[in-house]
């Protein structure tokens, strides 16, 4: 069967038809077809009722009868000067064009290379393209491929379509671009930024060089990145990858299944300058922090009531931005500037604090914590191990369930203690209760102020005491002294 097809003026009907190839056109019909400004076409004349039909072939093929390189294509829709504008009638239009000179100039690329000399691109012998300008492209109800300068160049293809910069694409029902070399992809997609890039249903690219892709998606940022249902990225080169967990909603029209809303919740949000956000409701709010992981966030953020969306969202707190800070993991906090938290529930809520570890927390100035449910809370303080507490200024707890809890205090190994100003327990189950005390051996105690206890389950019990070797003993002799294997003082 022959499948080659053209396009002939029917005289009867007074329309292009598709034909087959055999078939013939009477005398220079065709040549004068091609200098008219519109061609119009009715309900009744032959194209079924209700508008035009045309298939991809004799989309193709119509193309055939544009002779210049400025021509206006419009479908569904009027051209008019060359320009592709629409209106409700059913129509397909081709013009001249008059005053709408574009081309792509300084879109120089070494990968796309589009022209051989890039400081002449006024000479046709520069270019792949013979031509400097060209039209627009409008096919849907209300589509308009003008820009707002008056310049087409652009393709409009969905009902209500609008490219109101030059050099732009708006694909779907109610697509926009608001720039020049914007994308617009998608049903409602608006591109509104300069090179800019929109993708999915409602999605947004509102600053220059942003791309959003994704339902809902949001670039608000200069050079951002949103990708994921729902993804906002605010920051200037900001990136935000993940989607929330959407759930569909009934549509609020009766022909209408489903609709899709913003989620301001659960998103991915990329707040500051070249921040990343990546994994569902991560989020990030200040300046080069990273956000990685499910609900992994950086700095604080605030519920507030969107009245447009009728719904919470999550903004971030404008003064509690955390710079620089890198929190990793599902449900990671780095909450102050340069902190760093690592692993699953991990919290580094301080300033230069790191938190290493699940459920690790380190929460005051250059606090660190390292271990599976460490604590580290206070300022320089630093603890290490399974459970260990590192809870006042300048404390150290080292070991599993080791904890120092006052100031300078210092405790070294599986459930030592140090747990007054400047004690120090080293060894297991050491005991250092006393102001200034020290417990050196497993299970040595030394219980009062400068009381000091070395060697396995050694005890100094008395102030200022002194109790020396295994099980060396001082009861609550002050000043006393008690030196060898299980010797004991028991009166000062």
């Amino acid at each position: 069967m022959n499948k080659i097809f053209k396009v002939i003026w029917n005289h009867a009907t007074q329309t292009f038809t598709v034909v087959s190839e055999l078939a013939k056109n009477r005398g220079k019909v065709t040549a004068q077809a091609d200098e008219r400004d519109s061609v119009s076409v009715s309900s009744d004349q032959g194209f079924g009722r209700g508008g035009i039909k045309l298939t991809a072939l004799s989309l193709l093929v119509l193309s055939t009868f544009v002779p210049k390189a400025d021509a206006a294509i419009a479908i569904n829709t009027t051209a008019t000067n060359g320009y592709a504008y629409t209106d409700d009638t059913s129509s397909v239009s081709k013009g001249t064009g008059i005053n709408t000179d574009v081309y792509a100039y300084n879109y120089y690329n070494p990968g796309s290379k589009s022209y051989s000399d890039r400081a002449n691109i006024e000479g046709n012998g520069n270019r792949f393209s013979e031509s400097i300008w060209s039209e627009g492209i409008a096919i849907g109800r209300s589509a308009n491929a003008v820009s707002v300068t008056g310049v087409a160049s652009s393709v409009a293809i969905g009902d209500y379509s609008r490219t109101l910069g030059a050099l732009s694409v708006a694909i779907g029902p109610m697509a926009k671009t608001g720039n020049i070399g914007s994308v617009a992809i998608g049903t409602a997609s608006l591109a509104n930024g300069f090179n800019s890039l929109a993708m999915m249903r409602q999605s947004a690219a509102t600053s220059d060089f942003a791309m959003a892709m994704g339902s809902a998606a949001w670039a608000d940022g200069r050079s951002s990145v949103a990708m994921g249902s729902s993804a906002t990225a605010k920051g200037k080169q900001s990136f935000a990858l993940g989607s929330a967990d959407h759930v569909n909603l009934d549509g609020t029209q009766g022909n209408e299944a489903l609709r899709t809303k913003y989620d301001g919740m659960n998103n991915t949000q990329s707040n500051g300058d070249r921040s990343f956000a990546i994994g569902t409701s991560a989020k990030t709010n200040g300046n080069d922090s990273f956000a990685l992981g499910s609900d992994a966030q950086t700095g604080l953020f605030n519920t507030t009531r969107d009245s447009f969306l009728n719904a919470d969202v999550l903004t971030p707190n404008t003064t509690a931005a955390a710079q620089s800070s890198f929190a990793m993991g599902t449900k990671a906090r780095a909450s102050q500037e340069r902190a760093f938290a690592l692993g699953t529930t991990t919290n580094a809520t301080g300033v230069d604090s790191f938190a290493l570890g699940t459920n690790a927390t380190a929460n005051q100035t250059r606090s660190i914590a390292f271990g599976t449910n460490t604590t580290s809370t206070g300022v320089d303080s630093f603890a290490l191990g399974t459970e260990a507490d590192a809870t006042a200024n300048n404390t150290v707890a080292l070991g599993t369930n080791a904890n120092a809890t006052k100031e300078g205090a210092f405790a070294l190994g599986t459930k030592a203690s140090a747990t007054n100003v400047s004690a120090l327990a080293l060894g297991q189950e050491a005991k250092a209760f006393g102001c200034v005390s020290v417990a050196i051996g497993g299970a040595a105690h030394a219980t009062q102020e400068n009381s000091m206890a070395i060697g396995r389950e050694a005890r100094s019990y008395g102030n200022n005491s002194i109790a020396m070797g295994s099980y060396a003993n001082v009861a609550t002799a002050e000043r006393s002294i008690s030196i060898g294997t299980s010797s004991v003082v028991r009166n000062g």
